[in-house]
């Protein structure tokens, strides 16, 4: 029993701890979905505005290029810085007359027109520069150009860096010519991002996305570093909400356990498990030896092992299952005496009965349910000493069972609360002396003086002493030279199951065979 509550004890264990590692699990990859989203979110968001940027320059140069222009004048230059106040992120704007720079916003007409570069490479809508070299207000810049028609628009990287998140690695690149060209964030990481994506497991979170409208794509990356900074509180949260949760069901399980191991749970369970059965000890006759009855005695077995009497006899009677108790087991001693076959005449099997359970109802049920009907057997119902025996309601139920066949008898008489006088009433065939009075008898006990007085009870009572508790020879002579007669105990028999008891009485029966073929 105590080997299977610690295997019981570490299975809880373990399910505790799977338990609390699946619930970490789930939420932490909840969080992990959350930041993933967030991630997503953020450079969605990002990608829109840079798309915002360059609409906002296509808008621009298609302004421009509604009306033509021969040269740049003052009116070209008007419309020019127009352009430029209208939009957030434009910095220049450049006017061409053919392949040469003319003009700007920023340094007006050029002493001398400026023969520009091949474009890094040419989108649908424009022809873009990428890093391109500028000289603003005596100061040099690296940019953007994007040309369309007549004009050109400057924009300058570095100003779109305040609307990106920092708690992200992150790059942003123009994409043409099947090839990346960076603007800004972390060097060549969407390259490294692409070849992280290939790859069906990574502990870092990477994602991508190219504009549909413009030339632009964003990666970022949260590392398992920057993961656990960012979501530190909420991990902790988790931790510990884990934690407690397996320590709850650690708990639950562990009083369902013990509930289900305790007493009362076991013989709950016995009752429909098969966990009662009967085993029967030999009654004989103290001057032949020969095996007369038995007495059924319950037993109890499960897989967490045996049970005894006093352990499982309270828990039945505190829960009120004693009469249930009572009917099962006539009815499994009748099946298993029934599996024996031939039994010797008038075979007595004595079966307890509680007190408590000698009610009209429950005497009716006992007489309809004749459980050892067809069988060469006389019932005996063993009754406790007890108090209540002697009320006028109890005479007359017993006297209902002994009209329907059953003998009665009173179980470990000497030591409860019986008179002559009141045994008498009783109506009673059978005293069982208590085993005490038998282990008595080797001391010399006062107690073992009070044998011839018990003899001489059952001769007034017209009644038969069966000795409980006979354990040797001695016991055996003494008991026999007392008068009494028949007795029971490990000296004759332990309890045994059914087959064990039909050997028993097949080898009575065989040597009785001899005996009568040699006096013949």
């Amino acid at each position: 029993m105590q080997l299977l509550k610690k295997r019981a004890d570490l299975f809880i264990l373990i399910i505790s701890v799977v338990f609390g590692a699946a619930i970490f699990l789930g939420l932490f990859l909840l969080i992990s979905a959350e930041a993933t989203e967030k991630q997503k979110t953020s450079a969605s968001r990002v990608l829109t505005m840079i798309e915002g940027v360059f609409d906002d320059a296509v808008m621009a140069l298609d302004f421009l290029n509604t009306e033509s222009y021969s040269s740049c004048t003052n009116i070209t230059l008007l419309r020019m810085r127009q352009a430029v106040f209208r939009s957030q992120l434009i910095k220049d704007v450049g006017y061409f007359e053919g392949e040469n720079l003319v003009c700007t916003t920023g340094m007006g007409v050029l002493p001398a027109p400026f023969f520009g570069s091949d474009p890094t490479f040419k989108a649908k809508a424009f022809d873009v520069w990428v890093e391109h070299g500028l000289i603003l207000f005596d100061e040099a810049y690296q940019a953007i150009l994007l040309k369309k028609g007549d004009f050109n628009a400057v924009i300058r990287p570095e100003d779109l860096e305040s609307d990106i998140p920092s708690e992200y690695q992150w790059e942003i690149s123009l994409f043409g010519n099947s090839t990346y060209y960076h603007l800004l964030g972390q060097k060549q990481l969407i390259t490294d991002v692409d070849a992280t994506l290939s790859k069906p497991l990574s502990m870092v979170r990477d994602y991508k996305s190219c504009s549909a409208t413009h030339p632009v794509c964003i990666a970022s990356r949260l590392t398992p570093g920057q993961f656990i900074r960012l979501y530190e509180s909420s991990i902790a949260l988790i931790s510990a909400l884990s934690f407690l949760l397996s320590l709850c069901l650690f708990a639950l399980l562990n009083r369902a356990l013990t509930r289900y191991l305790s007493l009362s749970a076991r013989v709950q369970r016995g009752f429909h498990s098969g966990s009662f059965y009967a085993e029967f000890q030999p009654i004989v006759d103290l001057n032949s030896g020969r095996v007369i009855g038995c007495e059924a005695l319950a037993r109890y077995r499960d897989s967490s092992g045996p049970l005894f009497p006093d352990q499982f006899l309270p828990v039945i009677k505190q829960q009120g299952m004693t009469w249930a108790f009572t009917s099962f087991m006539l009815r499994d001693v009748a099946a298993r005496l029934q599996s024996i076959g031939s039994l010797p005449d008038h075979f007595r099997v004595s079966v307890n009965l509680f007190p408590q359970d000698i009610t009209a109802q429950n005497v009716n049920c006992l007489i309809k349910s004749d459980y050892f009907r067809g069988m060469n057997v006389q019932p005996i119902l063993e009754i406790i000493e007890d108090a209540e025996l002697h009320d006028t309601e109890f005479r007359s139920l017993f006297q209902t069972l002994v009209d329907a066949g059953y003998l009665i008898a009173i179980d470990d008489f000497g030591t409860g609360y019986s008179s002559l006088v009141q045994l008498k009433k009783t109506n009673c065939h059978i005293l069982k002396m208590d085993r005490s009075f038998v282990t008595d008898i080797e001391e010399g006990s006062i107690r073992s003086s009070l044998v011839p007085h018990i003899v001489a009870i059952a001769e007034e009572l017209d009644a038969v002493i069966v000795a409980e508790g006979i354990e040797n020879d001695m016991q055996h002579q003494a008991l026999k030279e007392a008068g009494i007669r028949f007795g029971q105990g490990w000296a004759f028999g332990k309890p045994m199951p059914e087959a064990q008891l039909k050997q028993a009485l097949q080898g009575q029966t065989e040597t009785s065979d001899v005996q009568e073929t040699e006096t013949c």
